[in-house]
């Protein structure tokens, strides 16, 4: 028995636990201000914008981060008191594009900046008063793609190679044809991979371009053609994801050309329009999702687990991710230190244990550390006989259960009330197959 426990001990020094959510200080002063729009560049830098969840959407704030969120510089664009952030392309530390949009008139600007948001410029994409500019996306300092207000028989979208300085319509029949009852573009659904970009209508159409925005094709997931499309994310070129409130998710595996409807399981991000979806860069098959707390799936989104850390949260922000260890969340700062708040970062790896191979299985714990409770999300062992045995570090076996594996992922929540503080050893067992994690428990 001696042995097999100093065999689990070197064994679980060699994996990683489940991480932590950490809250980030974004630097506004002021309560109630909710981090919205978030702007990944790399593991260190990042924008982001902001907006009031409560009253009008009216804010003109933005913050930014070069060292992954340690200090933030929070900053405001002036003379647009009546517009909001509608849109955001950052390329780098010092370099953005924002659009700013009146709700009320429904005018907008595109504007740069190259100082890192000290000044911002105008510049007009569009040519008339109706051809406004609506959201935008920049590939680099160059190239970029930019959508404005639906004219009666054509979408409005052009593109710039040099910089912003002009920009060339799209016309047909290089894109499709709207449809009746006003079809418009929501470029805050688009997702980008490589020179592809997708972006969802308000009749629930995806309309794609493999070339930065010079040709454009259009595909239907299958549900009826009515209300916004909420989101439309890629993990690669050709496996994508929606989810439609009341109709569940649609997936592709063809690049958007044919979609198919499935439903989830677990516990599943709620709240319609308001969530956000994040492919996990580099995974196989992880997505993140968030509305009532944030929540994960290893398999797609065919089945969700929640992070118990933030479950009584409400986030109605996007959700950015660089790869499994490093992430952020938008949030709302609070009282009684507004300026300590407002964005939160994962800070662990996220271990995708259904892409391991099936035949051996993978388990994590958390949270962890843990203080009374902890979940074991357990997949690879359908169909087995499963022993759960937990250590101390002087070889004791302080827990023991066993449960037959139903599900192709599991999530138990595991009662540790009785332990004290300190590691702990956690082995699963079935047939030939061992896997050993680390648990830390906390007062």
């Amino acid at each position: 028995m001696k042995s097999i426990f100093i065999l689990l001990l070197c064994l679980f020094f060699n994996f990683s636990t489940f991480a932590q959510w950490v809250l980030q200080h974004i630097g506004y002063e002021l309560p109630g201000i909710g981090t919205f729009l978030i702007e990944v560049i790399d593991d260190n830098t990042l924008w982001t914008t902001s907006y009031d969840p409560v009253i009008a959407n009216t804010y003109q704030l933005f913050s930014r981060t070069n060292n992954g969120g340690n200090t933030w510089n929070p900053g405001y664009i002036p003379g647009y008191v009546a517009y909001r952030i509608q849109s955001i392309s950052a390329i780098s530390y010092s370099c953005a594009w924002v659009i700013l949009k009146n709700p009320d008139t429904d005018e907008t600007q595109a504007l740069e900046t190259t100082d890192g948001g000290n000044t911002w410029q105008e510049r007009f994409p569009c040519a008339t008063g109706s051809d406004r500019p609506d959201c935008i996306h920049f590939w680099n300092v160059n190239e970029g793609v930019c959508a404005g207000l639906q004219s009666p028989n054509f979408f409005e979208i052009y593109t710039t190679s040099d910089c912003g300085l002009t920009w060339m319509q799209v016309y047909s029949p290089d894109i499709p044809s709207p449809l009746s009852n006003g079809e418009i573009i929501y470029f805050s659904t688009h997702a980008v991979i490589g020179n592809t970009i997708w972006v969802g209508t308000s009749r629930h159409r995806v309309l794609k371009s493999v070339d930065k925005g010079l040709h454009w094709t259009v595909s239907t997931p299958p549900y009826p053609l009515q209300g916004n499309l909420p989101q439309v994310e890629f993990l690669n070129s050709e496996h994508g994801i929606t989810r439609v409130p009341s109709y569940g998710y649609a997936e592709t595996f063809d690049g958007g050309t044919t979609w198919s409807l499935f439903s989830a399981t677990g516990t599943l991000p709620q709240g319609g329009n308001n969530g956000a979806l994040s492919w996990i860069p580099g995974s196989a098959n992880t997505i993140i999702g968030t509305n009532d707390g944030i929540h994960y799936s290893f398999d797609g989104g065919h089945t969700w687990s929640q992070f118990d850390t933030l479950q009584t949260k409400h986030f109605t922000s996007e959700t950015a991710w660089v790869n499994n260890s490093t992430g952020w969340v938008g949030d709302v700062t609070e009282m009684p230190n507004p300026s300590q708040t407002g964005i939160w970062k994962f800070t662990g790896t996220l271990n995708a244990i259904l892409e391991m191979d099936p035949g051996q299985g993978g388990v994590t714990f958390y949270p962890n550390p843990c203080k009374d409770l902890v979940n074991m999300v357990l997949a690879g062992f359908l169909g087995e006989d499963v022993v759960l045995d937990i250590f101390n570090l002087q070889g004791q076996k302080v827990y023991t259960a066993e449960f037959h594996q139903t599900l192709i992922q599991s999530d138990r929540k595991i009662d540790l009330s009785f332990l004290k503080s300190g590691t702990y050893v956690a082995s699963v067992r079935s047939g030939k197959k061992c896997l050993v994690k680390k648990i830390v428990v906390e007062e």
